[in-house]
């Protein structure tokens, strides 16, 4: 049977039951007299108010346009624009003339946006009979907002032209929100918001309550009904989700009592406190000491005596009824919740872990910010509804701490519990950074797409992602895409520099679009708007994106003389200026690791050795100071996790290497360094790098060393070049090293634990050690059958390459003699194109990924990847 009382935001019409407000707000649009301005506390069913009104008005053929100004435009005439353009989609038909003018007059003249917004809107009321009744719903959204005096004070003026301007008459607003109205003009000079006229929406009474459970086609006596307005007083929020709770608890209703609606209540309510609007009301009054005073206050029996002032904000944080004489809690439930012994342990009560991160997080202390979030996820009791604040925390603290995997799944995990639309807006943005750092570009486009149709502050945040997306996926149709919105994006914001309106972040967007549109011309080759885009970021770069900036001139520049210069002048910029890392999540011109590496690299590419150290010495006492050396700062530099600049960083490597390794050097640094050139040098030194690595295991080995699976994976790797290579002495040595290395790993990598082994029996056929390679075969036959072990969630191209190896190694220990000899690569399935999609699995990490062929087959080749399937008609 379908549940009547889903979870839903909007009442559906046949359940709407009316109130008082709703005959009120009916008078003042049939008078379309002054403006109505519903002013409650959230919660209260407002938002379904000004909808039922909105079909019943549409229903006499009257035009309603409804506006969430929670989702924020940059400008007043962006706003003032959206609801001419929501007008003229209500009646396509009859206002098609009025929209051809309006539009043609946009593009030709340039006026002040209310004289354009007070103009367009008079040609629309004399193109239609109807009334139109524009509908601002939180309103409270604009009062920090810039423009805000210019809105309401638009609506002021329109309302007393009416004496000159007939058409007005058939047009009135109604506002909705929890501040006052003579709070929304802010500028003292202007006449104050005062036409509105009020309208306060009261909670459900007994009737209206039975009236909600007929409309439900339920039955629940009216003993039970009254108990449930004795919790919850005709709430409407908590009186819907209270009656969702129940029938889904009671088998629509047929098992309600009393004892069962006290148990829901309890469960909803009172244990955790953690639900809309409970949740809301206790950290209004946790951090608001003059509101705690007030609940106080009325828990006296002294509310009487509380001020005007105190009274509203009572009612409007949803704690007390609207009466202003007496006020008196609104419910028993928000009672219970504010409870003496809580209000006393707020009042004394020694921080909270989440009270310490906000704290941390304020301060930038990111990694402390996890350490005490981690805590506190652990102490929860259930894993129900997670509280969203700090999981967004989280999140954040692990991007600005370079933890980009770690962000992008506590980001995912915070989404479904956004409390509201901007700050579902915030998680998408930082998401879809946190997803381009760790190369998920269709993540990230997806989430980038989703903050930027939220029109507020990360609007052009958002669009930047967008557009640095496109120049990572790197093909002529995003790049070309990536010019487009590029030009797109800087025009927007010079337009907002022209009227004064920017911030110091809308100037690093601004950069980082001139940088990124440079890239991509650069790219499709055209230089000299290439150039024209540079010349556009210099001229706007702030000093801590001008690094970051030089860096990307010299990537793309092909004059050496002038590269070397550049490379000097950004390490003078970040040393004289003293530069500290930079938080942004803003576009890639931050000041950073990546930064720092960059430059470090190509300085070294023109062998400007004193330059370099200069730059890794100031890193290393000034923002690595843990480190103290150069070297430890270098291997912090190679571990900082940025896929968009994996590997790019070997001349750095292979500095450490050759210049500051000493006997003294620590065995831990040694094999971070060498790890990183077994994994990347692919040059004339690509066998040094693997001996070395090699090297630096063996004494490992000799100690209580810790190793990474990806020890193992490199050694395998290298065991398959010298194999590849005829090498097969050191095959052997190398495949027994990776063995041993295997077998101190805390996870024994079941289903690759036989690779090496298998190396170790082909190389030992090789070289005729036929007895060897017969107790060899053996162990890989038997740790093959142990890896699958029945098993059936093995991928089916892991289980037939497995299966594969275990067939050549029982024929060639069956033969009657082992022939030495080197058995071929295993054979693919069929010819992989080069262009061809495939989908594979990282070894280290087990993420699965579709990509083309040419751009891993290496990967698959070193057994850093295992192909799962191909697809060649993507």
């Amino acid at each position: 049977m379908t549940k009547k009382f889903s979870s839903s935001t909007i009442v559906p019409s046949e359940m709407y039951v009316r109130r008082a407000a709703d005959k009120q707000l009916e008078d003042i649009i049939d008078n379309m007299g002054r403006p109505g301005y519903v002013l409650v506390a959230r919660q209260m069913g407002k938002t379904n108010l000004l909808l039922n009104m909105k079909r019943e008005q549409e229903a006499c053929g009257h035009l309603v346009y409804y506006v969430d100004l929670s989702v924020r435009h940059d400008t007043a005439r962006g706003l003032f624009q959206s609801i001419i353009d929501g007008l003229l989609e209500l009646d396509q038909e009859g206002l098609a003339q009025a929209q051809s003018e309006i539009y043609t007059k946009r593009r030709a003249v340039n006026i002040e946006a209310n004289l354009e917004y007070d103009r367009h809107l008079r040609l629309i009321l004399r193109s239609t009979p109807h009334k139109i009744i524009i509908i601002l719903d939180e309103v409270d959204s604009l009062i920090n907002v810039p423009y805000s005096d210019l809105i309401f004070s638009q609506i002021r003026s329109m309302y007393f032209s009416r004496t000159n301007q007939r058409d007005y008459h058939r047009l009135t607003y109604v506002l909705s929100g929890v501040a006052e109205p003579t709070d929304l003009i802010k500028d003292k000079n202007i006449s104050p918001f005062n036409i509105g006229q009020k309208i306060y929406l009261d909670n459900f009474s007994m009737d209206e309550i039975g009236r909600l459970v007929l409309k439900a086609g339920a039955s629940i006596r009216q003993d039970l009904i009254q108990h449930i307005y004795s919790w919850t007083g005709g709430n409407p929020r908590m009186t819907w989700d209270l009656l969702a709770a129940l029938e889904s608890s009671s088998d629509d209703f047929q098992a309600l009592s009393k004892t069962k609606i006290d148990e829901v209540i309890n469960r909803l309510y009172l244990s955790r406190f953690d639900l809309a609007p409970v949740d809301s009301i206790r950290l209004a009054v946790e951090q608001d000491a003059e509101l705690r005073g007030s609940v106080i206050s009325i828990k006296w029996g002294k509310g009487e005596t509380l001020s005007d002032r105190a009274k509203d904000k009572l009612y409007l944080a949803g704690i007390t009824t609207a009466a202003r004489s007496h006020p008196m809690f609104v419910n028993r439930i928000v009672e219970e919740a504010l409870s003496d012994d809580w209000l006393k342990r707020v009042a004394t009560a020694q921080p909270s872990l989440t009270d310490l991160a906000t704290e941390s997080f304020n301060n930038k202390s990111y990694r402390k910010v996890i350490s005490l979030l981690t805590e506190f996820f652990a102490g929860l009791e259930s894993e129900g509804d997670l509280p969203f604040a700090p999981m967004l925390q989280l999140g954040m603290a692990y991007y600005y701490v370079s933890n980009f995997d770690q962000a992008f799944d506590t980001l995912v995990e915070a989404i479904p519990h956004a409390t509201s639309p901007e700050l579902r807006a915030l998680t998408k943005f930082y998401l879809g950074a946190s997803a381009i750092q760790i190369g998920a570009l269709r993540e990230a486009r997806e989430a980038f797409a989703d903050a930027a149709k939220y029109l507020g502050p990360l609007t052009h945040s958002s669009q930047l992602g967008l557009i640095t997306v496109d120049l990572n996926e790197n093909t002529t149709s995003t790049l070309n895409n990536c010019v487009r919105t590029s030009y797109e994006l800087i025009g927007s914001i010079k337009k907002q520099m022209e009227r004064e309106t920017f911030s110091s972040s809308d100037v690093e967007i601004l950069t980082s679009a001139y940088a990124c549109l440079f890239r991509a011309l650069t790219a499709l080759k055209d230089f000299p708007s290439a150039g024209y885009a540079m010349d556009g970021a210099f001229a706007n770069a702030p000093v801590s994106l001008l690094p970051a900036l030089i860096a990307v001139k010299v990537q793309n520049n092909q004059d050496d003389q002038h590269n070397s210069e550049l490379l000097k002048s950004a390490v003078q910029t970040i040393i004289e200026n003293r530069l500290l890392y930079s938080q942004s999540a803003n576009g890639q011109l931050n000041f950073g690791d990546s930064c720092v590496a960059t430059l470090c690299e190509s300085l070294l590419r023109y062998d400007d050795i004193d330059t370099a150290t200069q730059l890794l010495e100031y890193v290393a006492t000034n923002i690595h100071k843990r480190n103290k050396t150069i070297l430890s700062a270098i291997v912090d530099l190679l571990n900082a996790k940025n896929p968009l600049y994996e590997g790019t960083y070997v001349r750095l490597a292979w500095f450490a290497a050759d210049t500051l390794f000493s006997d003294a050097t620590s065995l831990h640094l040694k094999l971070h360094v060498y790890r990183y050139l077994a994994k990347y040098e692919k040059g004339l030194r690509e066998n040094e790098a693997a001996q070395s690595f090699t090297s630096i295991i063996e004494l490992g080995l000799e100690t209580n060393f810790s190793f990474s699976d990806e020890d193992f994976i490199h050694l395998a790797g290298y065991a398959t070049l010298l194999l590849e290579q005829k090498r097969l002495q050191e095959t052997v040595q190398v495949s027994r090293l990776a063995t041993r290395v295997r077998q101190k790993l805390p996870q024994q990598l079941p289903e690759y634990s036989f690779m090496s082994r298998f190396q170790e029996f082909d190389a030992l056929q090789g070289l005729g050690r036929f007895e060897e390679a017969r107790v060899v075969g053996t162990s890989v036959v038997s740790e093959i059958d142990r890896a699958i072990g029945g098993r059936t969630d093995f991928n089916q191209d892991l289980l037939g390459t497995m299966r594969l190896m275990r067939l050549r190694v029982s024929e060639a220990m069956n033969a009657s003699t082992m022939p030495a000899r080197n058995f071929p690569p295993i054979n693919l399935p069929h010819k992989i194109g080069r262009n061809d999609f495939v989908t594979v699995r990282n070894v280290q990490s087990g993420i699965v990924s579709t990509v083309k062929f040419k751009k891993v087959s290496h990967l698959i080749k070193s057994h850093e990847l295992v192909l799962l399937s191909v697809n060649t008609s993507r």
